[in-house]
């Protein structure tokens, strides 16, 4: 049990009201599940990133080698 969902409890013990006991838990509760609901929509744009990704992996895969390249031929000459 977390210090918030004390607080909310603790809340809902000294206030006496079951309503509004149950308002507290309801916001609590939303607020937490808030975060996953926002992870799931993340994770669906990251899965249509990696199929733009995949589609034009072969481009992508030469020009970060490309850059592995340059990077290495600049660090060799000192620049």
């Amino acid at each position: 049990m977390g210090p918030t969902l004390a607080a909310v409890l603790s809340l809902y013990v000294t206030t006496g009201s079951a309503g509004r006991g149950a308002i507290l838990a309801f916001v609590y509760s939303v607020g937490l599940g808030l975060q996953f609901l926002v992870a799931v929509i993340g994770f669906r744009r990251a899965l249509k990133a990696f199929g733009l990704a995949r589609c034009n992996a072969r481009g992508m895969m030469r020009f970060g080698g490309a850059v592995l390249v340059l990077v290495g031929i600049l660090q060799v000459s000192g620049i």
